[in-house]
């Protein structure tokens, strides 16, 4: 890989820093974070969410997610919310690795049937309702 390659790390120590959202509150109401969002030219839209070992998604966090998700749907815009896990101690995440633990899509959060990871998740999403709109 290069250092021009999209996904890699350019200025690896802006990415230790961390965002405060002091001062980001209404009633409630405080800002959220994505780990990934894939907009497929505007045609259809994947969230994703990496936890460590399986911790669940914060309430707030999956209600602002199904909110974004339902409403690009609204608009006729395919979108796929992925709670995924990873098992890394020390290192990169690579996210196209974890493993998907619960989808959401079209209204209702499920699990998968069987083991899949965020890459081939998206792979799978991208084939259906991206790339078959290309041909």
């Amino acid at each position: 890989m290069t250092d021009s390659e999209p996904g890699i790390f350019h200025r690896r120590e802006r990415a230790a820093q961390l965002l405060s959202f002091v001062g980001l509150k209404w009633g409630t109401i405080t800002p959220t974070d994505t780990d990934a969002l894939i907009d497929f030219g505007g045609r259809a839209f994947v969230i994703v969410e990496v936890k460590y070992r399986d911790a669940p998604l914060p309430r707030g966090q999956e209600l602002a997610f199904e909110r974004a998700a339902d409403g690009w749907e609204r608009g006729g815009i395919p979108t796929l919310v992925l709670a995924a896990s990873h098992q890394v101690d020390t290192g990169d995440v690579i996210v196209a690795d974890a493993e998907v633990k619960r989808v959401y899509w079209r209204g209702k959060w499920s699990r998968p049937r069987r083991p899949r990871t965020v890459g081939q998740t998206v792979e799978r999403f991208y084939a259906k309702y991206v790339a078959k709109r290309d041909t």
